[in-house]
């Protein structure tokens, strides 16, 4: 009889497994819901991989670990086509989560908790987590994909067999090595979760210290061995003296900004930086033309901006405070975190598993170092934070199903704990209904929206690619508000279009597109050679002022003129600016 019923929980296990993973996927194939890349970064990493930058697939993608870039890649020679970029990291973050939540679902023994956690899993995939799946941000996968990792962890049985314990995690190993050879320092990001709820299983149970001891060892040594792959992927010289420059200049452009031109003249006439050169860095982030602004000038500029940095703990917390409690920026996902925190601690007390509490603890003190490294870094940036509160949520979950918190240690208010647990679901289905289902229409319209406007960019790639003979350098300003449907068919792409202003700039890939058009400096191939365009949306605001003065700084009596007006179906039209001798 028991192994009728356990043979019946499986199939069940199944069929909801089976509509967790499918109902999701065609509610967006029904409702065509549209599939982009967040920001420029994304669409920049999708053109390198695919070939569409160089004009040859690129392994080498810097903010993607190289075992990712390798494969990607040579799936790109295979089926030049297919958006493999975009599969991958749709399928990385559609993957853990249905993993997650299908690992909670299987765990649970009762029909009815079965049930009720499909229900409300689905609502969180269709809510809050519709957004991270609609608008794919490296990022934010990766978090999402050590996420599962964490979840698996919690979930796991705890044991005194090292070896058993190791064989029982690992579906999670796998996700935390796909995770850092995703984005690896948004992997690393996670560890202390890792390391606190470690130490919690830990002080709940001292037989824990050599399986999770063990664990341990093995989320070091994926570590250190991928961290070894990359260094020996990127030993060549030319890509340790691009990561020099990159190194630094994410410092300068992504945190401190460029030291002041007036305080700072001695050193910039030192760099041999004009100060028109400096109002294009500062201003447009220009640096490709400028041959002087290397990595020793980008490390020049990252000393005095670091020595100008002063930490203001008070100013720290204030933000802090101010991002959790009156913030919108991380609104509606933290609304339902903060639920589930009480709810958690709820469920512990009533239950009278106070050990749970713990494991509460643990995630907490996680988060909070995570928290307290990115407001001292400066970068708490949506995407950024938005991982760690999915973190949370999924891990909280974690912890209530890991522990029975619905069912009474003791034998007094039985019901009570079963009755909270339910409200809670209930609770959280209501907050996804509330918030979230509201907030993933939004994101549905905005998308469709952002396709309208995204055909100017396609257009103009073809545009580019029709005049294979030029290279065509763009505004980054102009560019930098494109994105794509992820899933769209790839286009072939001569490899002749570079941003000015991007980390893709002054790359080894810029190089290779200099040396197959023969250019030595882009600066001068721009006023010197017949090919060599500029290209700006003719929007208001849009000015090239800033690379006319540039210009007539270095080569006096140069004029830019408009040499032909693009128009595209969408209406927005772009210029093709040629500079020349006066």
């Amino acid at each position: 009889m028991e192994e009728k019923k356990s043979t019946k929980i499986k199939w069940l296990d199944g069929i909801f497994v089976f509509i967790l993973t499918c109902l999701p996927l065609f509610l967006i194939w029904h409702f065509d819901a549209k599939i982009v890349f967040f920001n420029n970064d994304d669409l920049y990493i999708g053109e390198l991989v695919s070939g569409i930058t160089t004009g040859r697939p690129e392994s080498h993608l810097v903010h993607i670990g190289y075992l990712t870039g390798w494969i990607l890649s040579r799936l790109y020679m295979l089926v030049p086509s297919t958006p493999w970029y975009g599969i991958f990291l749709f399928t990385m973050i559609y993957g853990s989560i249905v993993t997650a939540f299908s690992a909670m679902i299987i765990k649970l023994e009762k029909v009815w908790q079965k049930i009720l956690m499909t229900v409300s899993a689905l609502y969180m995939i269709c809510s809050f987590f519709f957004y991270h799946m609609a608008e794919i941000q490296y990022t934010t996968v990766t978090t999402v994909v050590c996420m599962t990792a964490v979840v698996l962890f919690v979930l796991t049985e705890d044991a005194t067999d090292w070896k058993k314990y190791i064989k029982a995690n690992i579906l999670g190993f796998v996700f935390f090595f796909m995770s850092f050879n995703i984005r690896d320092k948004a992997c690393v990001m996670v560890l202390p979760v890792f390391f606190f709820i470690g130490l919690g299983k830990v002080i709940k149970n001292k037989k824990m210290f050599k399986p999770v001891l063990a664990y341990a060892s093995v989320l070091v040594a994926i570590v250190l061995v991928l961290f070894g792959a990359e260094r020996i992927a990127y030993s060549g010289a030319e890509w340790k003296e691009f990561e020099r420059y990159n190194t630094a200049r994410e410092q300068v452009m992504d945190y401190a900004g460029f030291p002041n031109y007036a305080e700072n003249i001695a050193l910039y006439e030192e760099l041999g930086i004009s100060e028109q050169s400096y109002v294009s860095l500062a201003t447009r982030y220009q640096v490709l033309l400028d041959e002087k602004v290397n990595a020793d000038f980008m490390e020049a500029m990252e000393e005095v901006s670091g020595s100008d940095r002063k930490i203001d703990v008070v100013q720290m917390l204030k933000s802090f405070i101010e991002r959790h409690l009156t913030s919108y920026m991380d609104r509606p996902l933290n609304i339902i975190v903060y639920f589930m925190y009480v709810a958690a601690i709820v469920l512990a007390l009533l239950s009278g598993k106070y050990k749970a509490l713990f494991d509460v603890l643990a995630l907490f003190l996680g988060r909070m170092s995570i928290w307290a490294y990115i407001m001292y870094i400066g970068r708490s940036l949506p995407r950024v934070t938005q991982g760690i509160y999915i973190v949370e949520l999924m891990v909280l979950f974690a912890i209530i199903i890991s522990n029975c918190l619905w069912v009474n240690k003791t034998k007094q208010g039985v019901k009570l704990p079963k009755i909270a647990g339910v409200c809670v679901i209930v609770g959280m289905i209501a907050i996804c209904h509330r918030w979230g289902l509201p907030y993933s229409s939004n994101i549905y319209h905005y998308n469709n929206s952002q396709m309208a406007y995204a055909t100017c960019y396609r257009e103009m790639r073809e545009y580019f690619n029709e005049h294979s003979e030029n290279v065509y350098l763009a505004d980054m300003f102009s560019f930098s508000y494109f994105t794509k449907d992820i899933l769209a068919e790839e286009y072939p792409s001569v490899g002749n279009y570079v941003m000015m202003g991007n980390w893709v700039a002054n790359s080894p890939w810029t190089d290779s597109i200099a040396e197959r058009y023969q250019i030595e400096s882009y600066e001068e191939a721009a006023i010197m050679q017949d090919n060599v365009y500029f290209v700006f949306i003719d929007s208001e605001g849009t000015s090239w002022q800033y690379l006319s003065d540039y210009y007539a700084e270095k080569y006096p009596g140069s004029v830019m003129e408009v040499e032909e007006v693009v128009e595209t179906t969408f209406g927005q039209d772009f210029l093709i600016v040629k500079v020349r001798k006066g």
